[in-house]
């Protein structure tokens, strides 16, 4: 009889653990899709995370070599600074006895001669002065220019303008690992 009263309540439960069965199951079949896809998603942003990190290795290495053209170019620009001040001294004085001499300076000092061969060497002397002035002006015009150009080509490369900043450029990482949701 106990037999028989087993049977009976076991018939009873018996579609009932096969529906806990089933649902259980069904569960089982929906977390292992989330998990499926949470794991698809992590490995697409370890993807994304090691592009991003190749890309940033790469633009620091781009850094580097920008950063060595410009320490050249401003090494190249304080020479010719440095040159510009020394030839700024030479001329310096000679350019300021011009100024003071005014436009008839060049005249006064040719009629300050004494005589004809004094005046042809006056002549003479004044315009080697002038053509030594003009070619010292000439050549440290180039060596601005030059220097400028440097400056403008290590600058071209971008990275001059905007520091390395390791902070934002995690920052940027994390914001993007997020996705355009957040």
């Amino acid at each position: 009889m106990i037999a028989l009263v087993a049977a009976a309540a076991l018939a009873q439960t018996l579609p009932e653990v096969e529906q806990r069965l089933k649902d259980e199951r069904a569960a089982a079949k929906t977390l292992a899709g989330k998990e499926a896809s949470v794991l698809g998603k992590l490995a697409d942003l370890e993807r994304q995370i090691e592009l991003e990190s190749r890309g940033l290795r790469a633009a620091q290495a781009r850094l580097r070599v920008a950063t060595a053209r410009l320490s050249v170019a401003e090494e190249s620009s304080r020479k010719t600074q440095a040159q510009l001040d020394r030839a700024t001294q030479v001329l310096q004085p000679r350019l300021v006895a011009r100024y003071r001499l005014g436009r008839e300076g060049y005249v006064r000092f040719l009629l300050g001669s004494t005589s004809v061969i004094d005046l042809i060497r006056r002549s003479h002397l004044f315009n080697v002065l002038l053509k030594s002035d003009l070619e010292a002006l000439s050549v440290l015009r180039n060596q601005a220019d030059t220097a400028r150009a440097a400056l403008r080509s290590a600058g071209a490369a971008g990275f001059v303008n905007k520091p390395f900043d390791p902070f934002t450029v995690a920052a940027e990482l994390t914001a993007f690992a997020r996705g355009p949701s957040q």
